[in-house]
């Protein structure tokens, strides 16, 4: 989606999850994320995940229009899982659209490093 399409007066919803990286994830955003985020005045939820597929089974029933986007904070396995949520929606075409970030946090971040040449940590 491009930024014309965001709705800056709803929040963000932020997925962190606390295994990545191991634990790196959850680091990069009580140090860095949050601060940026109050500093900015962008309101925003955060969910930490507690299992596997709880990311995608969240994001295949969750309400995307309370929120402007959605950023998860992690290795590459929560973005397949945001993902295969959206697709599993019955609105999946739709849902495909709704804005996603990225913030690296896993231990290889194979996906930031082709998408964007990442070189290291923040």
């Amino acid at each position: 989606a491009d930024r014309s399409s965001i709705d800056r007066r709803k929040r963000l919803l932020l997925l962190v999850n606390p295994n990545s990286g191991p634990g790196k994830a959850h680091q990069i955003y009580k140090r860095q994320v949050a601060s940026i985020l109050g500093e900015a005045e962008v309101a925003h939820e955060v969910v930490v995940t507690k299992a596997s597929n709880h990311a995608l089974e969240l994001v295949k029933t969750l309400d995307l229009s309370l929120y402007s986007g959605l950023v998860i904070v992690s290795g590459d396995g929560l973005l397949y899982e945001i993902y295969n949520g959206l697709l599993a929606r019955n609105e999946w075409e739709k849902a495909i659209e709704f804005p996603v970030g990225v913030i690296p946090g896993g231990s290889g971040n194979g996906l930031a490093r082709s998408l964007a040449h990442y070189l290291e940590y923040v």
